[in-house]
């Protein structure tokens, strides 16, 4: 397997598993945007595909 599939999968899972755990009643989005920074600083995603996907989304969030 690639590293490429492994870091964003192992990412998503800690970052569930946190925001359903939520220890000492931490707020969903601090675990999804540090699961979110840690794909950016990793580079699985790239830039152009961030811009994309808020795009696609912003109006809904």
């Amino acid at each position: 397997m690639n590293i490429y599939i492994i870091i964003p999968i192992l990412v998503f899972l800690l970052t569930t598993v946190v925001i359903f755990w939520r220890p000492k009643g931490i707020n969903e989005a601090w675990p999804a945007a540090i699961g979110a920074g840690i794909i950016l600083l990793t580079g699985t995603v790239s830039y152009a595909n961030i811009i994309d996907i808020i795009s696609k989304i912003g109006g809904a969030s």
